[in-house]
């Protein structure tokens, strides 16, 4: 199965290997021969293996982007040795080469997988590519899929894990979605502790806490979004969405509301909600108008059988791209 594909090359006894796992979950085997001490020397052997172009994308572990100075004795005991190499778990230490093969784009390796423990660590995979290609609605949902099986903690730590989770849950959920996912998921509540103010974030949303979880935004916007590796070049987009989110789920609930009082609301000026909701409604993402004359925000009615019209079309594509994905596959 292309998706297992390990090299094959002999190995001389004793020799410390070095598995590099794609996200489609491709290993590479490196041996770690004299010489080859950095990450930056196991690149060096991946663009005589695989080219320049999949060598340049990040090396992780645990959750870590490595730079290229990291000796590989700080990692691992590259005394350690393992015998069974007929188990995928033991072909010597690993790390995560965070590169999703083009093949996989047509025949999704989640589909080909036959056991739920490859099915787990390829939705981890994918999820997290997605995440980085900001297609947060589809990362949601196979980041909480496989947040009660996850055991690939050479590529990511759990607390991490969850952290993505939740701020893709947020994103991509609607209330009673974003209740069952995240708020009562039993792995989610065992790491409220670790959360920080991510915690008060879609805790707020949901109870309609507006002014806190507008507080809560600007932490983790300073705090993480910012510093973080695979989220950094999407924090304005992520800001703007959740700003966005959050006033459709107040707006939804009344036919119009005072300018004032939703200020208030969200505790920010007025002059600061009228400029943020003239933006957003000039670009199509609230349904609603303002009468400055009134100081009220009328919002226009929903038509919802265009909605359900455009969530089945959506559904009916989705289907249609993973029949064309499966025939493929059964073509190969």
């Amino acid at each position: 199965m292309e998706n297992m594909q390990v090299d094959s090359a002999e190995v001389p006894a004793g020799t410390p290997l070095l598995t590099v796992k794609t996200l489609t979950d491709r290993r590479i085997t490196v041996q770690l021969l004299d010489g080859i001490s950095t990450i930056g020397d196991v690149k060096k052997v991946l663009v005589d293996k695989e080219g320049a172009d999949v060598a340049s994308h990040p090396l992780l572990y645990k959750g870590t982007v490595l730079a290229d100075n990291v000796k590989l004795a700080d990692l691992f005991d590259l005394n350690e040795t393992f015998e069974d190499k007929g188990k995928d778990t033991q072909q010597g230490h690993a790390v995560h080469l965070f590169y999703y093969e083009p093949s996989a784009l047509q025949a999704d390796p989640i589909d080909i997988a036959t056991d739920w423990d490859a099915k787990n660590r390829l939705k981890v995979f994918k999820g997290m590519y997605l995440l980085a290609k900001r297609d947060f609605y589809s990362a949601a949902d196979l980041l909480c899929d496989c947040l009660a099986t996850f055991q690939e903690t050479s590529f990511i730590d759990f607390n991490q894990l969850i952290k993505y989770a939740v701020l893709a849950g947020t994103l991509a959920f609607d209330r009673p979605v974003l209740k069952q996912r995240i708020l009562k998921s039993p792995e989610v509540l065992e790491s409220l502790s670790q959360l920080g103010a991510l915690e008060g974030l879609v805790s707020s949303l949901y109870n309609c806490q507006y002014a806190a979880f507008f507080t809560h935004l600007a932490a983790i916007e300073q705090d993480w979004l910012g510093k973080d590796w695979v989220l950094e070049g999407h924090r304005a987009f992520i800001v703007k969405e959740l700003r966005v989110k959050a006033y459709q789920q107040l707006l939804m609930a009344y036919r119009s509301v005072k300018l004032s009082l939703m200020a208030e609301a969200f505790g920010v000026s007025e002059a600061f909600l009228e400029d943020e909701l003239v933006r957003f409604i000039a670009a199509g993402r609230l349904s609603c108008s303002i009468d400055k004359v009134a100081g009220v925000v009328n919002t226009v009615p929903v038509n919802r059988k265009q909605i359900q019209y455009d969530l089945l079309m959506r559904e009916g594509e989705e289907l249609f791209d993973r029949v064309q994905r499966l025939t493929r596959m059964v073509s190969y």
